[in-house]
């Protein structure tokens, strides 16, 4: 038997057929083994490069992912990088082999999600990056519309506008607010504060400046809202109301008590040319069943005008009346007697004054006072003016929009276009229902008969008339 060689001489001389026992020598040949015949395992993996958009909202969205190597019809899942939750999305088209286009609704937002693609043999990749990002665009919390009504000329507040989401900033996208030569305001881009150092420029007479303001947040989502703002000057008084701004009131009324469409009281008759008339003298109303308010964030104005110097009694104390009702039906209110001389308006759900032309005193009541006589009582009086004399031939009563930057929801009284009064009691706001009223007072006397007078009124934000 031939002795087994040594490993070294095996390395050194190569293998022989005695150092294999039972080789047949005649079945080894030399050479080397073909690269050719000899393969690697491969496999094919889809690659995600890109998404687009990068930001969506929670809202089923379609996006385009890009990459390479995708299969008809991969799997598509979404991974939240925070919680490490997967979610799979609606639908999976594939456009190439290296475009997809995806929907998806995301209810969760995250700072980033990462995309998985799997082809059908189970290949699958994941983004390197996270490239996805879900977030709610800037939800505005102001209302779109007008934002009030302020003086010309201010310098300061003006309003301000609020978006609720992820750092959110403001800019306008039209030139209008802070145009010079328009709503001449300034936009504070963190804060939504709206100023001016001179709002309106150089205009004199009212203006509506309509505009666009833009929320943007974090992620450059945007949000935009449309807004107005009504420029006024305080030199629009009483008197100064254009002619073609009054309405005037609807034909009704009769002696006696009655309830008509217009109309609930007794002895009165109004007509559409304005004349207002009393039938019969003694404390009897008037009280419309119409508003004369259109919107709460308009200024509501009643006036009683070519009032002659004559509508008094000859006696002491007797008085006219003129008000406005918001918290109650009219129809609920005494029908023969005036509010004066009833408790029936409840305190708070109405304003009216009282006093006689030339007289010595004027009184401005919230509530019925219950007091049937020439006396006046104390009951739900705000106020007693025994200095001021109605000597004009209009009187006019004034309620202030919702909305207004000073004397919002104020109620004041003008003899002429002097200020008398301000009440105390603002109207409830968002108020839109305000009925007129008008009573003569006690004693009996026919001058309040023989001498009729105009009413009309308005509601608008074409005036501005100064409350306080």
């Amino acid at each position: 038997m031939t002795k087994a060689r040594d490993l070294a001489d095996i390395i050194s001389g190569g293998f022989t057929a005695d150092d294999i026992p039972n080789l047949d020598a005649s079945k080894i040949t030399s050479g080397d083994i073909d690269a050719a015949r000899l393969s690697n395992a491969t496999e094919t993996k889809p690659i995600v490069s890109g998404v687009s958009p990068t930001i969506i909202t929670n809202d089923a969205t379609n996006i385009t992912i890009t990459g390479q190597n995708f299969v008809a019809i991969p799997r598509v899942d979404v991974i939240n990088t925070a919680t490490g939750i997967w979610y799979s999305v609606n639908t999976v088209t594939r456009d190439s082999a290296t475009q997809l286009t995806v929907n998806l609704a995301l209810a969760v937002d995250a700072g980033t999600y990462r995309i998985r693609v799997e082809n059908p043999d189970g290949n699958a990749g994941i983004s390197a990056a996270s490239f996805l990002t879900v977030s709610d665009a800037p939800v505005w919390t102001t209302s779109a519309g007008s934002l009030g009504t302020v003086a010309g000329d201010t310098s300061g507040a003006v309003a301000t506008v609020a978006a609720t989401g992820d750092t959110v900033t403001y800019s306008e996208t039209t030139n209008v607010l802070t145009n010079a030569s328009l709503a001449n305001c300034a936009l504070n881009s963190s804060t939504g504060a709206i100023t001016s150092t001179d709002f309106d420029g150089s205009s004199t007479s009212p203006r509506t400046h309509t505009f666009t303001i833009r929320a943007t947040d974090a992620q450059s989502q945007t949000s935009d809202r449309e807004f107005s703002l009504t420029s006024s000057y305080a030199d629009v008084l009483p008197s100064q109301i254009a002619s073609g701004d009054w309405s005037h009131p609807a034909n009704g009324g009769s002696s006696g008590n009655f309830s008509d469409s217009n109309y609930y009281g007794c002895s009165f008759t109004v007509t559409s040319t304005s004349i207002v008339t009393k039938t019969a003298p003694y404390e009897h109303p008037i009280f419309s069943k119409y508003s004369i308010r259109s919107s709460a964030n308009d200024e509501t104005i009643l006036q009683v005008y070519d009032v002659s110097a004559n509508l008094k009694s000859e006696s002491v104390n007797s008085f006219f009346q003129m008000g406005l009702i918001w918290g109650e039906s009219v129809t609920g209110l005494v029908q023969n007697n005036t509010l004066h001389a009833t408790s029936n308006l409840n305190a708070g759900n109405g304003i009216y004054w009282i006093g006689e032309r030339d007289g010595g005193y004027l009184s401005f009541y919230n509530g019925g006072a219950n007091q049937n006589s020439s006396g006046q009582s104390s009951t739900n009086r705000e106020s007693q003016d025994t200095s001021t004399q109605w000597s004009t031939d209009t009187a006019t009563l004034i309620i202030k929009p919702d909305n207004h930057s000073s004397d919002a929801r104020k109620i004041a009284l003008y003899f002429g276009d002097t200020r008398v009064y301000t009440w105390t009691q603002l109207i409830p706001s968002s108020t839109t229902t305000v009925n007129w009223y008008i009573g003569m007072g006690y004693p009996n006397d026919s001058r309040f008969v023989n001498n009729p007078f105009k009413l009309r009124y308005m509601s608008g934000t074409t005036t501005d008339i100064p409350a306080s």
